[in-house]
């Protein structure tokens, strides 16, 4: 990209402009031995903020980015599940979002649909009135053929 110079070795990408370090990591979980860890610094916060006292120090001192050099089919599949991965989480806060307007929608409509038959005698006298000979019959309008 332009503006944004890189450096690439061995699956580690540390983008200049934002500082972000990424790439193949050891000890990234704690039940993993080897994974791409899209932010490594922002793991590293993760693990000073959430984890036991007991565990930052071992953890933070085993997990690092890897030095030698791996498979390309693991390079390859790491580069797919990162792409994959960031897809992803944006699809997952759209899910999010989604579901959100989904249920304020649904509240709506059954807000609208009792406000409609509260007042169906009045909405139905100005219907009469705006539309005379109209052939509605209360479900829906006929057509002569």
């Amino acid at each position: 990209m332009i503006g944004q110079p890189r450096l690439r070795l061995n699956f580690i990408e540390v983008n200049d402009m934002a500082k972000i370090k990424k790439g193949m990591c050891w000890h990234v979980w704690h039940n993993k031995l080897l994974s791409y860890c899209p932010d490594y610094d922002g793991r590293v916060q993760m693990i000073e903020i959430t984890k036991p006292a007991h565990e930052v120090k071992p953890r933070l001192a085993w997990m690092q980015m890897v030095k030698g050099k791996l498979p390309g089919e693991v390079l390859k599949m790491a580069k797919v599940f990162d792409e994959v991965r960031e897809a992803y989480n944006k699809m997952r806060y759209v899910a999010e979002a989604f579901s959100k307007v989904d249920n304020a929608y649904d509240k709506a409509k059954e807000a609208y649909d009792k406000v409609l038959k509260d007042n169906r005698d009045l909405i139905e006298k100005l219907h009469a009135e705006e539309c005379p000979n109209c052939t509605w019959d209360g479900k829906r309008l006929y057509f002569s053929s």
